[in-house]
C-alpha cells in the first residue's frame, strides 16, 4: 500500500495518512489544512478515487497489496 500512496502528490498521501492510520477527524484535519470540512471530504474522496486508480492501472501491485492484507490478516 506504501507504494502505492507513494504515487500520490503529497499532500494526498498527508491526507489518507493522517485520517486513515493517525485517525485524524475531518475537523482536525480541518484546521491542519485551513479547509473548510467540506473540502477536506471532497479532497479525501480523490485521494482515494487517485489511489484506486493508480492500483486498477497497476495490477501487480494491487496483487502485492491484498497478499499483504492477506498475511496480516
Amino acid at each position: 500500500m506504501v507504494a502505492a500512496l507513494r504515487r500520490l502528490p503529497l499532500e494526498q498521501q498527508t491526507l489518507l495518512e493522517l485520517h486513515y492510520v493517525q485517525d485524524v477527524a475531518i475537523a482536525e484535519l480541518s484546521e491542519v489544512f485551513d479547509a473548510p470540512p467540506v473540502t477536506i471530504r471532497s479532497r479525501l474522496h480523490r485521494a482515494r478515487r487517485q489511489l484506486r486508480d493508480i492500483l486498477e492501472r497497476d495490477p501487480g501491485l494491487a496483487r502485492s497489496v491484498l497478499a499483504r492484507e492477506e498475511r496480516c490478516a
